[in-house]
């Protein structure tokens, strides 16, 4: 959007998507129109100063013209004024989502917003949500602080003003109180608390009132059967829709891309820093030997870090004493007038504070002695066995003497240390009290390394050896605070502890003072002045070591910067924060720690004779040079000897070395105002051990060293330094000292070593006052003196090369200077811009926290100037016109604490003023130059964040521009800001088609949101409800920001890119979200309005619903997302009911999708989250850590509404004041944070500000938002609930008023598109799983729905009736007694109106047995994945189930014979001419509801009989076809179950049988289809040519019993013929799979005629290919003759318990080819063993007949025999080849051997009888079962000789098939031979001769079996010639076939020989029709 001021054009229009709005668009009277074709003018015009400027929102123009830069001048404040013109009104065009729309104008006068605000309407308004109060205030707040009193001296404050203004300006910072802006609280308004979320109970989730089967439905629901009924809406329904509501995004986690937004820092209280904190006192030390003599306490700390050569002391010592034996020291000097020693020089306990840990810090405690000669003589008896008493007398004496004369100058004597921390840097004493006996010490040294070798060598030695302990010290160590977590963190970062430990200032300890000897709170002075309790003195810990300078004469060697010097701390365990422990200076210190380090006295000469060996120190503080023995200033620390502050004090001395090393600390007070004469003074002093008698003083002097302290007006720097040594110092020594040796007029005989820097030392100063960096010192100093200009913009400059510490440390000082200088109006541009680019470089030094900290508190323009913020806004435009693109991007990074600093600024001057809080018309404020220098501003800054590359700080920016606009909002006119705000949105882009513009955009919004005036910044108040065609223009005038907003989500919607598009919308859905949930806001009346404000949302949705149709899922859903807010039925009344009703597709069933979860059977513990989160398909579940938390025990329901109402209380309970109050902060944000459970929206300002409540919630990809854990997962599953409900009610509440407002045009057109999609959203409510709460409502809805609309429902050719039954028949089956009493209910509705309508139910009839059917195969398939997931099925589960379908089957039959009387039913049913059959009459409704029932009934019987026998594969396929054949009037279930049927066979490849299947499948198609009179007459329909079953199985029902339901039935894609096609080649493919071609082939003559009649050339050529292949397959099968067909067995259960449906029972059973009877036997026997157990398994043997009376009828019995096909000659003609001969049978033989006597088998042939059974099965095999029963069985007996007789002729036929075989098998016929000629086989048939052809049994014989038998011998004989003679033409040319031709020929003469007794035969061989060929030759 082209934002350029100098377009001129008036008139920009806005596009619209409404296809039903006039092409007039809304014009104001006061505005003109000009051409679009208006040329821009040039620069020039831009300073015509219009009433009204245009604003260009083409697609092309995207260029942006700022205002002209304005020309340097000599001054930046009488620089000319910004020309951009003040702006008053601006139209622009809304954008749309498409074009070719009509265009609207929106005319924007924003010089008039100020006074709307001021309206009688907005003032009057009795919800007075468009009234803003003046919330603003300013006060001065008193530091916080631990000091009492003052923390700057009195003596300091005294001299005040005596001061330099340097010092004076950071002293008035030290004493200044706190300047706080302070925003109020909006004013209450009349909203209520949120309710409690509700507990939403779910079936699913186990929450269900149970009652038994019968009783949940023994009565109806009368809500849903009113009489008369009641017409929709249910006034009942509309009440609970109205009453029981919760905000819409309470319910909701809005989980999408949208980053994080900071809000604006606030600056925390500045409290002191505390790190971790323990209490140590000694409370004893004693030498074994005995205590003679006072010891002097010193303790510190000190990091022994490997890494570290000598190790480092961390903090100052503490010194003490334990008060024994004092009374032996010398009495003090009377010239000393007795000074008391003040009590804090007594002190037995010291605080030590640290800010890291580390295993390397020890505790180290010192004791001193004094000394009393050679420490090696007068210490031996400390270190060695106590000897004997007089040597012990004799020592005490030798120390008593040495004390009253040495008593004032001491030595080390030993150190011991404590290890503080272990190896996991934990705390070792980590109980209060901790008391410690330390007995190992060592002799103390004065190096360092020393000190390390002890604590890391011989601490560590001494724990391994058995040493003696020869000292007790007992020492107390006490943690402070150590689980007193702070809430926020420290102003520099820093930490006690690794684990980001924070604590707070402990107020238990009574005492305290500091390390400057300020008491500090809690402070109890006694009676006396004197404080009640022992004090606690706090040890400082340093930051840093010393840096190590380089040996160069007298000066200071640090000739590196601060930032160059090593911490030595850097390796140890580093603080938390990455920056420094460094924090500003506001409180007043001013220190020095000097440190004297060795001293080279080796060439030392003194006219007196001197000696220097024992050497010890003096130091004092002096502050002019005019005597040595001038008294020193009382500055210095004293020790627990001396007073709290001397004059002077003395170090140890070291004993007989000229070369001495010290490590004395001497800590000194500075003087506030350093000059150049303040010096330490050191005195060199030889202490005299022996008693000397020219001198009564022990101590000798030796010389002297100057250190100047303030030289050059700096500070002596931090570090090591060497100076020389005098042995005189006359008057004015200083600038003696100062000479260069190399001058002349330099005494050198007055200097030790020719003044060579002998003497070396290190100091440390920790000041506020003076900084260590000469830069830093002189802009402090010259900057508020007025000194050279030059010199001024040279230290500006210069500051860049500032340590960061320093600038950090007296930023506070420096910052203050700099804004002195930008008001300074009589300097010249380049200072002042110099002090500009100054201030950005120390802002970008300085930790961001420290600087939100300074602008909440320390700032305040009136030390500075009323009108900084006018100084600054005109330097950052002089910046910004500039080319120092580096500062720019500085400026822009910093531009919140510029925006943070002219506020405060800002704030102040109109307090100053008197208008800050008037409540009236805020435009006096400001005159209108600083206005147009601000717009300016603005301008520039829009230019350079469009022109940045850096995209990340263009959304820091954005997000910076935003908070200050909002803060401007409190201040300033509210017209001009919205221009602003106007100028922003538009100039940032207007092609929409960049995602980085969008993300500016979208953030800009996002943030404006914040400020808690935002709803009535937009003005929500009533209004006249315009026109259609006027909706946008009035809207986007009135609600200005929300109609910005709007129309950059419009125009988004167009865009290309999927995540552009989302992030408007999801900026608006987040807009909502925020306000949906504020409490301030919680009426219905504020709800209205504000979900006004988004009314035309809900235009641009319907509108584009073309393009968002074309979204995906997840998108579809955020953009409808909105549309739910709209719940005021009032608004969608108006719409509804304007000329253009609102079009119902804005309500599609995928709309209705509940965030829930998909569909019913998801189970509710895979879901425990929001919406969008996990899936954004729309499943709602969310996994935290794969666990699922519900809301299922009571327990649980207790615990989430606890901890709902303790949020929902402690939301709504007072807030504190803040400096800034957004939405989302303080009073509403605690309402969001603790309903939401998040706070990951926003965070809180780096550096520790305490995290605000989010706005939003987040849960990542299977993981939920920490904070969220606060209320666990119970929290998100109830939120997830609500959400539920609430759209599923704002879905009703829609249908119910566009129902209301269309009814009467509804009931005329029930065809309508609308009734259907009316009735689908019902249904994809009905589908999901609902609440219990929402059931009935959704219930009573549809109730209502089915009286009115039931000719829609039973009459229409439609799929509502079918899909509704079904899912009511799934309410049928729930667990809760209510679902399934209200689903009976519906269903019994559902049958009277079917009546009621049509005269009869057959559509219920039919829909409710495709219902019951459809639920039993998805509870079967449910069951069946619990199996593969190896998952138990519970039985009893199962058993309810199937008890609540019957028990409401009865209760649906029982009532619908009360409600539906026979008058409902027409006398007959017409029936269709198609049919051509007669009207039949019906029968009464009791009998056909009875019939129904038995029907469903039997439909569930079957279902759970497949449950039961899933173990026994035959018994579940013959439930399968009884399943099937129960659908005889439901032709789709029934070709269901058969395909079902099918696939189970060829899972256990029972191929053939599935081929049955699929062709009897084929065959009902065909039959029904003729039923129907679909099906083309020239289909083949004789399928008995491949089964004979086929006509048995071809039932059909009546054809007038599908007329009324003709529309429903045969719906499957196997009614056509292409699905019967399907079928007959799915069974040609099976049976090929198994090898049976002759039954494809069969088949193919099914599938040729289609195809001939389609001439569909190309699949015939196909077939007849196959068939090709097909009969090549069979002539080679049949010339081989090696097939081996299936077997069979008869099968008998005996069963009465057990399984009493198949006990007696017999069956044949086919088996493949390879089973054998062992092998059915064992399968059968395992099979049923698993099921009941081995042990109640029997086989019984196959041979004797059963007695089932002695069998047990608990025990199972099976008997199996294998039995043969049985056909009879006349088939045995028709069937010639093996495949007819083991086809199609249903006949099967088997033989059982007997005597009479009743053994099996009789002695000889003559006793032997036997029993032939022939069976007859039901239906011929191959069939859909490959078990069927035997319906028929005849049993023949044959006597012995009949029996022999047939044995005989068996072995005839196998011999004359032997003959037969072509080619010859020489094996079998041998085999065969050697059986019937060899001695040892042949005996039976010679048996069989002997015993009835005898002359003896001849007579006992019927004639004509004798006969018979004969003749059957004759044809033996004759055969096995024949086949002996065949045998020899077989083998007479192969190896070894002549031997056994001979014994076969011997075999044969014999029998022959043999036979001829009893029988006649012939000497001719009959002839056998024997061919022998050269193929039969051939032999194997």
């Amino acid at each position: 959007m082209d934002v350029s001021t100098g377009n001129n054009s008036n008139t920009l229009d806005v596009k619209s998507n409404l296809a039903t709005s006039s092409s007039a668009a809304f014009t104001n009277n006061s505005s003109s129109t000009l051409s679009p074709s208006t040329k821009t003018p040039s620069q020039n015009n831009i300073q015509n100063n219009s009433s009204n400027i245009s604003v260009s929102q083409s697609p092309m123009s995207q260029s942006y013209n700022p205002s002209p830069k304005q020309p340097a001048s000599p001054s930046i404040h009488n620089s000319a004024q910004a020309t951009t013109p003040t702006t008053t009104g601006v139209i622009a065009k809304s954008p749309s989502a498409s074009s070719g729309a009509t265009l609207h104008n929106v005319e924007y006068k924003f010089e008039e917003y100020e006074e709307l605000f001021f309206a009688k309407q907005i003032i009057n308004d009795p919800l007075k949500i468009s009234v803003i109060k003046d919330l603003l205030s300013i006060q001065n707040q008193k530091r916080t602080t631990n000091i009492v009193g003052s923390n700057v001296p009195e003596q300091v404050l005294s001299e005040h003003d005596k001061l330099p203004q340097g010092i004076q300006e950071s002293i008035n910072i030290f004493k200044q109180e706190w300047t706080v802006v302070n925003r109020d609280l909006p004013p209450p308004l009349t909203s209520t608390p949120f309710k409690v979320l509700p507990i939403q109970t779910y079936t699913c989730d186990g929450n269900f009132d149970e009652s038994s089967a019968e009783e949940a439905v023994k009565k109806l629901t009368d809500e849903l059967i009113p009489n008369p009924p009641i017409p929709t809406p249910d006034p009942k329904s509309v009440e609970f829709m109205k009453t029981q509501r919760v905000p819409l995004f309470q319910t909701y986690y809005i989980n999408d891309d949208l980053p994080t937004i900071e809000l604006p820092r606030v600056g925390l209280p500045l409290t002191e820093n505390v790190g971790f904190q323990f209490i140590v006192e000694c409370t004893q030390f004693k030498p074994t030997l005995g205590e003679f003599e006072p010891f002097f306490g010193r303790m510190f700390l000190f990091d022994a870090n490997p890494e570290s050569k000598e190790g480092v002391v961390i903090t100052e010592e503490f010194h003490f004493d334990l008060g024994k034996n004092l009374e032996l020291l010398p009495k003090p000097n009377p010239s000393k007038s007795m000074e008391e020693i003040e009590a804090p020089t007594k002190i037995q306990k010291c605080l030590f504070n640290l800010n890291y840990r580390s295993s390397d810090i020890y505790l180290v405690i010192c004791f001193d002695k004094v000394i009393l000669g050679d420490p090696e003589e007068t210490t031996k008896p400390y270190f060695n066995t106590p000897g004997k008493p007089k040597e012990i007398q004799k020592f005490q004496n030798e120390v008593t003497a040495g004390l009253s004369r040495l008593g004032n100058f001491k030595q080390p004597f030993v150190w011991g240390c404590v290890e503080l921390f272990d190896s996991n840097k934990k705390f070792i004493f980590d109980q209060p009290d901790n008391d410690l006996k330390l007995t190992y010490f060592s002799k103390s040294s004065k190096s360092p390394s020393d000190l390390l070798t002890f604590i890391t060598k011989d601490m560590k030695k001494q724990h391994t050896s058995k040493s003696e302990n020869l000292f007790d010290c007992n020492l107390k160590i006490t943690p402070l605070a150590t689980n007193n977590h702070v809430i926020h963190s420290s102003t520099n970062g820093t930490t006690a502890a690794t684990s980001e430990e924070k604590y707070r200032y402990n107020e238990t300890v009574q005492g305290r003072i500091d390390y400057l000897l300020r008491p500090k709170e809690p402070y109890h002075p006694g009676g006396d002045g004197q404080p009640s309790a022992p004090l606690v003195r706090e040890v400082i810990q340093f930051d840093e070591e010393l840096a190590v300078n380089t040996e160069n004469g007298g000066t200071n060697e640090s000739n590196s910067s601060p930032d160059n010097i090593k911490d030595s701390m850097s390796n140890l365990s580093a603080p938390l924060s990455t920056k420094e422990t460094t924090e500003p200076f506001l409180t007043y210190t001013n220190l020095l720690y000097f440190y004297p380090k060795s001293v080279n006295l080796t060439n030392y000469k003194s006219d007196k004779g001197s000696s220097a060996r024992n050497i010890f120190l003096e130091i004092k503080l002096l502050e002019d040079d005019t005597n040595v023995n001038n008294r020193g200033l009382k500055s210095i620390h004293g020790t627990s000897t001396t007073p709290i502050l001397t004059k002077s004090l003395y170090t140890s001395v070291v004993y007989h070395n000229k070369k001495p090393k010290f490590e004395d600390e001497i800590k000194i007070n500075l003087p506030p105002n350093l000059t150049p004469n303040h010096h330490l003074l050191i005195t060199f002093y030889h202490l005299g051990c022996r008693q000397s008698k020219k001198s009564d003083k022990p101590e000798t002097a030796l010389g002297y060293c100057a250190i100047r302290l303030f030289d050059n007006q700096q500070i002596i720097l931090d570090g090591k330094h060497k100076k020389p040594v005098a042995t005189v110092f006359p008057p004015k020594y200083l600038a003696q000292e100062a000479r260069d040796p190399k001058d002349p007029s330099a005494n050198l005989k007055f200097w030790v070593d020719n003044k060579r820097p002998v003497f070396s030392f290190k100091t440390r100063v920790i000041s506020s006052l003076y900084p260590q960096d000469p830069v830093l010192s002189a802009l402090l100093r010259d900057s508020l003196d007025g000194g050279d200009q030059a010199t001024l913009t040279d230290n500006f400059k210069k500051l860049s090369t500032v340590s960061a510490k320093y600038k950090t440390q007296f930023f506070p000082a420096i910052i203050r200077v700099l804004f002195k200088v930008i008001v300074t109006q009589s300097l010249p541009i380049e200072t002042v811009s110099a002090a500009f680019n100054a201030l950005l470089q120390l802002v970008d030094s300085v930790p961001e926290d420290i600087l939100s900290q300074y602008i909440t508190y320390v700032f305040n323009s009136e030390s500075v100037s009323l009108t900084l913020y006018d100084s600054l806004i005109q330097t950052w435009n002089h910046l910004l016109e500039s080319s120092e693109q580096s500062q720019i991007l500085l400026s822009i990074q910093y531009s919140w604490f510029l925006f943070g600093i002219i506020r405060k600024s800002m704030i102040a001057d109109v307090n100053k003023k008197g208008d800050l809080n008037t409540g009236r018309n805020r435009t006096p404020r400001f005159q209108e130059e600083f206005l147009n220098r601000l717009r300016h501003l603005f301008d520039q800054l829009l230019m350079h964040l469009k022109q940045s590359t850096k995209l990340l700080l263009a959304k820091k920016f954005i997000v910076n521009i935003a908070f200050f606009i909002n803060d401007l909002l409190d201040i300033m006119n509210r017209g001009f800001i919205f221009k602003l705000i106007y100028n922003y949105v538009t100039g940032l882009d207007t092609s929409n088609n960049s995602m980085e513009m969008t993300e500016l955009k979208s953030r800009f919004f996002r943030v404006l949101s914040l400020s808690d005036s935002f709803i009535a910044l937009n003005l929500p108040n009533t209004f006249t409800f315009p026109p259609l065609a006027d909706v946008y223009t009035t809207f986007y005038k009135k609600h200005f920001i929300i109609g910005l907003l709007l129309q950059e989500v419009s125009a988004c919607l167009a865009a290309k890119e999927k995540d552009l598009r989302l992030k408007m919308v999801h900026t608006l859905r987040e807009i909502m979200a925020k306000y949906d949930l504020n409490p301030l806001y919680n009426s219905q009346s504020m709800r209205e309005r504000i979900c006004s404000l988004y009314f035309p949302y809900v235009l641009i949705v319907v509108n584009a619903y073309d393009q968002i149709s074309r979204f995906s899922a997840d998108e579809q859903r955020s953009c409808a997302l909105g549309l739910f807010l709209h719940k005021n039925p009032k608004i969608v009344e108006e719409e509804t009911l304007s000329p253009t009703p609102l079009p119902p597709h804005i309500i599609t069933p995928d709309s209705t999708d509940s965030p829930k979860r998909k569909d019913k059977k998801t189970p509710k513990n895979n879901s425990n989250g929001g919406p969008n989160v996990s899936q954004k398909e729309g499943n709602a579940s969310i996994s935290s850590s794969g666990n699922s938390v519900t809301l299922a025990s009571p327990a649980n329901r207790d615990k989430t509404k606890a901890l709902i109402e303790q949020s929902m209380s402690s939301s709504m309970g007072g807030s504190q004041k803040a400096e800034r109050t957004y939405s989302i902060c303080q009073q509403q944000a605690s309402t969001l944070g603790t309903s939401l459970g998040s706070s990951s929206a926003t965070t809180a300002a780096p550096g520790g500000s305490s995290p605000l409540p989010g706005l939003r919630s987040f849960a990542n990809s299977m993981t939920i938002d920490p904070s969220l854990t606060l209320f666990g997962n119970d929290i998100v599953t109830l939120m997830n609930n609500n959400l539920t409900c609430e759209v599923s009610l704002t879905v009703l509440n829609c249908l119910i008023v566009f129902i209301k407002e269309n009814k009467q045009e509804l009931l005329k057109n029930q065809q309508s598109t609308f009734v259907d999609m009316i009735f689908k959203v019902i249904l994809k409510l009905i589908k999901q799983e609902q609440a219990h709460s929402i059931t009935k409502v959704m219930f009573t809805v549809l109730s209502s729905l089915v009286s009115e609309f039931r000719t829609t429902i039973f009459k229409m050719n439609n799929s509502i009736c079918s899909e509704l039954t079904q899912a009511i028949f799934d309410y049928c089956s729930s667990k809760h007694a209510p679902d399934r009493q209200m689903g009976t209910t519906l269903i019994v509705l559902f049958i009277q109106n079917n009546l009621k309508e049509m005269g009869h139910f057959s559509r219920m009839k039919l829909q409710s047995t495709v219902s019951i059917s459809e639920i039993l195969n998805n509870r079967e398939k449910e069951n069946e994945a619990k199996k593969k997931k190896h998952i138990s099925v519970n039985a009893e589960e199962e058993k309810e189930f199937y008890n609540y379908l019957y028990a409401d089957l009865e209760s649906i039959t029982k009532y619908v014979k009360q409600l539906c009387n026979n008058s409902l039913l027409k006398s007959s049913v017409v029936t269709n001419s198609k049919f051509s059959k007669p009207a039949r009459p019906q029968a009464p409704i009791a009998q056909q509801i009875d019939e129904l029932k038995q029907r469903l009934i039997g439909v569930i019987h079957n279902n759970v009989q497949i449950q039961q026998y899933s173990y026994d594969p035959e018994m579940k396929a013959d439930l399968y076809y009884s399943l099937s054949t129960t659908f005889i009037e439901s032709p789709d279930l029934r070709i269901t179950w058969l395909k079902s049927l099918a696939e189970f066979l060829k899972a256990n490849s029972n191929y053939e049988e599935a081929a049955q299947v699929s062709i009897i499948a084929a065959a009902l198609v065909n039959g029904y289809l003729k039923l129907l009179n679909r099906i083309p007459k020239e289909l083949m329909d004789d399928f008995s040519i491949i089964s004979p079953n086929v006509p048995n199985e071809l039932t059909l029902p009546d054809p007038t019993l599908l007329e009324d339901v003709e529309g429903e039935i045969c719906k499957l894609a196997d009614f056509t013929e292409q699905g019967f096609v399907n079928l007959l080649k799915d069974a040609i493919y099976v049976l090929k799979k198994g090898s049976f071609f002759e039954s494809c082939a069969e088949t193919y003559r099914l599938l040729l005629p289609t195809y001939q009649r389609n001439r569909d050339w190309q699949r015939q050529r196909d077939s007849y290919q196959e068939l090709v292949m097909l009969c090549n397959q069979i002539t080679i099968e049949n010339t081989v003759k090696q097939r081996i067909f299936s077997n069979y067995y008869r099968v008998a259960f005996y069963c009465q318990q057990l399984i009493p449906e198949i006990h007696g029972k017999e069956y044949v059973y086919k088996e493949l080819n390879f089973v054998r009877l062992s092998d059915l036997s064992e399968r059968l026997q395992k099979q049923y063993g698993d099921k009941f157990g081995d042990k109640f398994i029997h086989l019984l043997p196959n041979n004797k007949p059963v007695e089932v009376s002695s069998l047990d009828p608990a025990h199972l019995y099976i008997q199996i025999v294998s039995v043969d096909p049985y056909l009879v000659p006349e088939e045995l003609k028709i069937r010639k080849t093996p495949f007819e001969q083991n086809t199609n049978l249903n006949k099967f033989i088997f033989e059982i051997p007997f005597t009479k006597s009743g053994k099996v088998h009789g002695e000889s042939v003559t006793e032997q009888w036997k029993k032939k059974v022939i069976l007859t099965t039901q239906s011929y095999f191959p069939y859909m079962k490959k078990r069927l029963l035997i319906i028929k069985k005849e049993e023949i007996e044959l006597t012995p000789i009949e029996a022999s007789i047939e044995l005989i002729q068996k072995k005839v036929n196998v011999l004359r098939a032997e003959l037969n075989s072509r080619p010859a098998n020489t094996k079998t016929l041998q085999i065969n031979l050697q059986g019937c000629l060899l001695l040892q086989v042949n005996a039976g048939p010679l048996a069989i001769c002997s015993s009835f052809l005898s002359e003896k049994e001849y007579s006992k014989h019927n004639a004509e079996h004798i006969t018979k038998l004969q003749e059957v011998m004759r044809e033996f004989t004759n055969v096995l010639e024949f086949s002996l003679k065949f045998n020899h033409e077989l083998t007479k040319d192969s190896e070894g076939g002549s031997e056994l031709q001979e014994q076969l020929t011997i075999g044969y003469n014999q029998f022959r020989e043999k036979v001829s007794e009893y029988v006649q035969l012939s000497n001719e061989v009959e002839d056998l029709s024997i061919n022998i060929n050269p193929l039969a030759l051939t032999h194997n």
